[in-house]
């Protein structure tokens, strides 16, 4: 059986490690992968999200008015969804602090989305809204706000819930009276999404912000020490493709991944989205967050870890990374059908897609690690699958 340590020696004696320029003595294209990520890809990204959240905002605020139909509110929140599944894939700075408590407050799957526990919640909240409007989000849970809140409260069949008791108070209300209720309580999740955003954004670019830190890292402006341990922080973000993506949102339901419905078999129960089919679309959204993570930038201009590789004198493991990265992004593109129809009648093509995204990573927790000599964070380390 060959070991870590055997596949290292082996894969030095047959690449390019201990070739080319040492990271020790290349701080300057370190922080030039950092200031292209913060500039074409951090920054986009958060603008985006920014966008399409006050889109959102306003086809709600129709649609609760009465001047726009429920597709166009869901419209808008599908591509509020996908633009935030992008920042899914780049959590670092603000979104990985404090045990990623902003990150949550905007959408915290997998804790019980989708599940009829955390839609209860939400309808009991919608009930205490309608007896109390005067309510605040910022103590509530996290999974009774959110994008994922929000996304029940939009697509949600008729008004009953679904309790297996109603909530207090709900059964005395009209058609009319619940219908306004879900959309007062819609609104102020929408709000707290918005002041969540404001408040990332004033950690990242305020004065000594989050941004300011990651682009001067190394020097006295920064509080990391050097432009390796800022590139640490996000290579560890980097690690969201291999477990949320690979395993938990391909591998899981696939049954390539143990999962609650057992080993080996096809689990729709463990689906990212069920009221609404975007499966397809946030694995693409996910792949293109770690391609512009990888590729310093959103777009064609950018100094990213590909060409920090090929600084690093270890050319063939770029161009093995970038295939791998252009191939699973094309995988999830191209798939045939929406995830749950494949899982039922060709699951075969879900399993491909898995080996795709581990083509990536299988480089990405081995050579990649080897040649940049950044640290393997715990969740890393061991990890062979």
């Amino acid at each position: 059986m060959i070991t870590n340590f055997n596949f290292i020696l082996l894969w030095c004696l047959t690449s390019a490690c201990g070739q080319g320029t040492s990271p020790a003595e290349d701080g300057g294209d370190r922080r030039r992968v950092l200031a292209s990520l913060a500039t074409n890809v951090f920054q986009p990204s958060l603008g985006e999200f920014e966008s399409a959240l006050l889109t959102l905002e306003t086809s709600l605020s129709d649609y609760c008015g009465g001047s726009a139909i429920a597709s166009e509110v869901q419209s808008s929140w599908n591509a509020a969804m996908l633009s935030w599944q992008r920042l899914e894939a780049m959590q670092v700075g603000p979104l990985a602090e404090d045990g990623g408590a902003l990150r949550d407050q905007v959408y915290s799957w997998p804790l019980g989305v989708g599940t009829a526990a955390n839609e209860c919640s939400v309808d009991i909240e919608v009930a205490r809204y309608a007896q109390d409007p005067n309510v605040s989000l910022k103590e509530k849970l996290v999974d009774r706000r959110g994008l994922d809140a929000l996304g029940y409260l939009l697509y949600a069949e008729g008004t009953s819930g679904v309790c297996d008791s109603e909530p207090s108070g709900w059964s005395a209300l009209s058609e009319v009276d619940r219908l306004a209720a879900r959309c007062g309580y819609a609104s102020l999740v929408v709000e707290d999404l918005v002041a969540t955003h404001t408040t990332l954004r004033e950690r990242w670019d305020g004065n000594g912000g989050f941004e300011q830190q990651l682009v001067a890292a190394g020097t006295p402006e920064s509080e990391f020490g050097s432009a390796q341990t800022a590139l640490n922080w996000v290579s560890n973000a980097m690690f969201y493709l291999d477990t949320e993506v690979k395993d938990m949102k391909v591998g899981r339901p696939s049954g390539v991944q143990e999962n609650q419905c057992g080993v080996a078999v096809v689990c729709l129960e463990v689906l990212e989205f069920d009221a609404v089919e975007l499966n397809n679309e946030t694995l693409v959204a996910n792949l293109e967050g770690f391609a512009g993570l990888y590729y310093g930038t959103l777009s064609d201009d950018g100094y990213g870890f590909d060409d920090y590789l090929v600084a690093l004198g270890a050319e063939r493991t770029a161009a093995d990374m970038s295939a791998a990265v252009d191939n699973a992004v094309d995988s999830a593109r191209q798939l045939s059908a929406p995830m749950r129809e494949l899982l039922l009648s060709n699951p075969e093509e879900v399993v491909a897609l898995y080996n795709s995204v581990k083509g990536i990573t299988d480089i990405f927790k081995s050579e990649f690690f080897t040649v940049t000599g950044l640290d393997l964070p715990d969740m890393g380390a061991g990890d062979n699958d």
